[in-house]
């Protein structure tokens, strides 16, 4: 497994949190089939959002370089993985899988929503 440090978000992070958090808001099916005011729409949201929010992220690093972000956020009885996403080159490195299992022992009840069809983040999930 990849050696990888979690900071708390500071203000110079906005842009690439943002950046992430729009790649997994409009993924490529979603860019295909949302008109082009949706996506602007959505970019406004994402932009407001994460300039109040981005304190509340944590920044996941390797050897100095950003490997990916995550979010947990108080959820009804407990709190709810927000966000969690590692760029391509970390993943399949266990770093995902040592993170969640951290998550899991930090909070008493975490809750995450995962797409039907994301079968990675279901076996991520289930260990």
């Amino acid at each position: 497994m990849l050696d990888y440090k979690v900071v708390d978000a500071k203000e110079k992070d906005i842009d690439i949190l943002t950046s992430i958090k729009l790649v997994t808001m409009i993924d490529d099916e979603m860019d295909k089939v949302l008109s082009y005011a949706e996506k602007t729409k959505i970019r406004k949201s994402i932009d407001k959002n994460i300039e109040r929010t981005y304190e509340l992220y944590k920044v996941i690093y390797v050897d100095k370089k950003i490997a990916g972000c995550y979010l947990v956020l108080p959820y009804e009885d407990g709190h709810i993985i927000d966000e969690i996403y590692l760029f391509k080159e970390f993943r399949n490195n266990g770093i995902g899988t040592e993170l969640v299992k951290k998550l899991l022992k930090e909070y008493n009840s975490l809750y995450v929503w995962i797409y039907k069809n994301n079968d990675k983040a279901i076996k991520l999930f289930n260990t």
